[in-house]
């Protein structure tokens, strides 16, 4: 405001003293002396002199001016450190911090910014905390319990890693763990008999004596002996008993007696069956005729024997 007001003051004093002269142009404005912001610079002018003067008077020569190379840079400087905030836990040990801002005043117009931490930490101290405990690694697997076939195995660990401490909570999960562990060589299997079969027909080994046994019979496959099983003790068949006429024997026919003759107009008749024994199996049929026949003489009362080989079947 004041430099305004010096630059009208300087400019009415040289109209007035200079009075009808004519100035000569301003001359060029001086260099302004600083890199930034604002400042005062000069420049200069000459009068035409009249018959009546024989010097330029001095005021109305120059003229100040004002230069502006923009604002200068302003470097940041830190605000007061805020409080410690609260610790960060609730118990054991743990941390406080507090902060501050690079606002007194901020960088600007190209200013560097404040040096240092604008964080700053202390350690800070609560009650002990709960420790809860925690699993150690799985053992190794135990042995086998068995030495063949498929069996199981088991593993542990302990809840040691860190115990568990000042009301601190016990490991979740199992303490043990099994699997089913398979060995390289097979166990052996013992047979065991299957059941009974029913009783079957009369049969003999010899059948001469027309005597035999019922036999029933069994099996060792209950389960069949396997990798290197022992076979099962007893026996496979058994014999309950003696039966006559034995199923498996053959038994040659045999005739029976003859039956009454039948006489009927000029034939008499009579016949016999094999059946005395009957033919089994693979026993030979009878052998003669079955049935006998005979004619009345016409011119006599006397039969004679007409000869008709019948076999019994």
């Amino acid at each position: 405001m004041y430099f305004d007001i010096l630059v009208v003051w300087l400019i009415f004093v040289s109209m007035t003293l200079c009075g009808d002269e004519r100035w000569e142009e301003w001359g060029e404005w001086s260099s302004c002396p600083v890199t930034c912001g604002r400042a005062p610079h000069v420049r200069h002018r000459s009068c035409k002199l009249s018959e009546n003067q024989k010097v330029c008077p001095e005021e109305g020569q120059e003229d100040i001016g004002e230069c502006d190379k923009g604002p200068c840079p302003v470097d940041g400087k830190w605000s007061q450190w805020s409080d410690y905030r609260p610790c960060t836990v609730t118990c054991g040990q743990g941390k406080r911090v507090r902060t501050r801002k690079c606002n007194n005043p901020p960088p600007a117009f190209g200013g560097q910014g404040c040096h240092g931490q604008s964080t700053q930490t202390t350690t800070c101290s609560r009650s002990d905390c709960p420790i809860h405990g925690k699993w150690s690694a799985w053992s190794s697997w135990s042995d086998c319990s068995v030495t063949c076939d498929q069996g199981i195995h088991e593993r542990s660990r302990m809840c040691n890693n860190p115990p568990p401490s000042l009301k601190g909570k016990d490991c979740e999960g199992i303490k043990f763990q099994t699997d089913v562990c398979v060995m390289p060589r097979r166990c052996p299997i013992d047979g065991r008999w299957s059941n009974w079969s029913e009783w079957g027909v009369c049969t003999t080994s010899d059948c001469n004596k027309k005597i035999g046994y019922w036999v029933r019979t069994r099996l060792c496959n209950n389960p069949l002996p396997m990798f290197e099983g022992k076979m099962c003790k007893g026996q496979f068949v058994d014999k309950s008993g003696a039966c006559f006429d034995p199923e498996n024997c053959s038994t040659d026919g045999g005739w029976g007696l003859w039956s009454s003759w039948v006489c009927h107009q000029n034939i008499a008749k009579r016949i016999r069956f094999c059946d005395n024994p009957p033919r089994r199996k693979l026993g030979r049929e009878c052998v003669g005729d079955s049935t006998n026949i005979y004619l009345r003489s016409q011119s006599s009362n006397m039969f004679y024997t007409r000869f008709r080989k019948w076999k019994w079947k």
